[in-house]
């Protein structure tokens, strides 16, 4: 038995509940040579969009565009010129509600021509909820870039003087002894200090961590940049020298930064 064709009726009717039903918020607007937009068509999910209904003597499209986030402005005029072109576009970008309620949303719109005006069929979805998960997303995935950094820092340095440790000292000597040549050759001094173990039971711990962080900085800053320092452990210092120069200068200026005197104490190495 052959089936009825629907009438327009009710093919109206279908599309309508199904406009209904669905969470996406469908329009047709007219495109104006002046560059304005008339609304043709404004679907029943644009209230919940907007955050409530716009004024009665407001068009919905103009009021629509004044509540875009200043922004993203620039970005949903771009998307208007290209549908002015006839250019299918779609658009990212942020509606400030009546409710107070900030919504991302995601344009998509289609320009077709008829009887010489320029209708434009769009449809639009809140993706506030993906955007905040995608954002969420990031920032866990920087924080674990960072976290990993840390990671690798603090496993190659030694957490007291921010010196190199002795698993950076064993990675740079196996790169810098195999570029070591005559004309750039590679110094290793290695530094024991005197007087420390006197000056931590004197004082206690705390003091002798910072005496080993005081002259840690002074070794760096005496070494120089050619120079990689490193603290091996306990009162055990150890320098890389890059290129030519005064061994002799070299090891006085790193030696004398381990030295330091004070009211009844004296350390040097």
């Amino acid at each position: 038995m052959r089936q009825r064709e629907p009438s327009w009726r009710e093919l109206a009717q279908c599309l309508f509940f199904i406009v209904e039903a669905i969470d996406d918020y469908l329009y047709t607007d007219e495109h104006r040579p002046d560059g304005s937009v008339r609304t043709i068509y404004s679907g029943p999910t644009r209230a919940r969009l907007l955050g409530g209904e716009p004024p009665p003597e407001t068009d919905p499209a103009a009021e629509w565009a004044r509540m875009i986030h200043p922004d993203d402005r620039a970005s949903y005029e771009a998307h208007r010129e290209r549908l002015d072109r006839g250019e299918p576009s779609d658009v990212l970008y942020r509606l400030q509600g009546y409710d107070g309620v900030t919504r991302w949303l995601h344009g998509r719109a289609r320009p077709r021509q008829r009887d010489g005006r320029l209708l434009v069929d769009g449809i639009v979805s809140d993706v506030t909820r993906r955007v905040e998960a995608e954002a969420a997303l990031a920032e866990a995935e920087r924080d674990l870039r960072d976290q990993l950094k840390l990671n690798e820092y603090q496993a190659r340095h030694d957490h007291l003087t921010g010196l190199g440790n002795r698993r950076l000292l064993v990675a740079d000597l196996a790169t810098l002894a195999g570029e070591a040549t005559e004309d750039s050759p590679l110094m290793l001094v290695v530094l024991d200090l005197d007087g420390f173990k006197r000056y931590n039971d004197t004082y206690g711990h705390p003091a002798g961590d910072a005496l080993l962080a005081r002259l840690g900085r002074k070794l760096a800053a005496a070494a120089g940049p050619a120079s990689s320092c490193y603290r091996l452990g306990g009162d055990e210092f150890c320098v890389l020298h890059r290129g030519q120069g005064d061994a002799e200068a070299v090891l006085e200026a790193v030696s004398g930064a381990l030295t330091e005197r004070g009211e009844g104490y004296t350390i040097d190495c």
